[in-house]
């Protein structure tokens, strides 16, 4: 559930400066916050997940693509997810997860890939952090935290997305918190530490460039959350080189590795907030 986790802090990540509205015309930062706040108070949405990851480092590649489409409601739980997935070029379609609260208040989980299910139940005494997972972060409660990880926010004109015009809205993500953001997507194990064991660990973050989140806001009187996109390459790239200097590998080595980053970006995209979909798990899960 990290992903979810961070996707749930970036969406959040804007908040910066939170004003009282004067007259009708809202600021950027009013419009982030009335939109985040139509999502945490709405507790279900339907949702499009991308991830792309590309890297390669001389022979070596790992490349790593992840599709999903996610039904979420809260109260009480029930969610549905089925993701593509592609692995170096193996690709796994059609896994399903579906999650539903029981009468005990627990969560009956199922999960489905290559034609054979798995259910596992989550308890009572596992539910507070496994709520606390899910849910989209209290704007208000989260507003101190955000200020340490993000630089100000504009307002960019339009953009229009399959046929929805969304309002464009920026901020920026500050490089120091790339450590952060690699442990909540699983993806620390990139790096074998053991290697670098005696040496002082901050020196992979040294100079971490800032990128820009993008969000998208359906506008009007009562703006809601359309979506939002980040690209790490920038990010990734800086790290990547600041291991192969502490490795300390020479010019030559460096040029041998040919460490290259095509690709680390994540997007979301919000619909149905509010109003999703009934669902059932499937016949052949039960």
């Amino acid at each position: 559930m990290k992903r979810n986790k961070w996707i749930a802090l970036l969406l959040t990540a804007a908040l910066l400066v939170l004003g009282a509205c004067s007259g009708e015309k809202l600021t950027a930062e009013q419009k982030l916050e009335k939109a985040f706040m139509s999502l945490e108070n709405a507790a279900e949405y339907e949702a499009t997940m991308g991830m792309d990851f590309s890297m390669s480092m001389g022979e070596e590649k790992l490349s790593m693509q992840l599709n999903a489409q996610i039904a979420q409601v809260l109260e009480p739980i029930k969610i549905k997810m089925v993701m593509d997935m592609s692995l170096n070029g193996f690709s796994i379609n059609d896994i399903q997860m579906y999650m539903f609260e029981n009468e005990q208040g627990a969560v009956d989980a199922y999960i489905g890939m290559l034609g054979m299910w798995e259910h596992e139940t989550i308890e009572q005494d596992e539910m507070g952090e496994f709520v606390g997972q899910l849910n989209v972060p209290n704007v208000t409660d989260q507003l101190a935290a955000f200020k340490k990880i993000t630089n100000g926010i504009r307002e960019e004109g339009t953009e229009t997305i399959d046929g929805v015009k969304y309002t464009k809205i920026v901020s920026v993500l500050k490089g120091n918190a790339f450590e952060e953001l690699l442990d909540e997507l699983d993806l620390t194990e990139l790096v074998d530490l053991d290697e670098l064991e005696g040496m002082d660990i901050s020196e992979l973050f040294k100079d971490i460039p800032d990128c820009e989140i993008v969000y998208w806001i359906v506008d009007g009187s009562s703006p809601e959350l359309g979506g939002m996109y980040i690209d790490l390459k920038p990010m990734m790239e800086t790290y990547m080189n600041n291991l192969i200097a502490m490795l300390g590998e020479d010019a030559e080595a460096e040029a041998e590795m040919n460490l290259g980053v095509e690709a680390f970006s994540i997007t979301m995209m919000y619909k149905n907030i509010g109003n999703v979909a009934d669902f059932e798990l499937p016949a052949e899960a039960k």
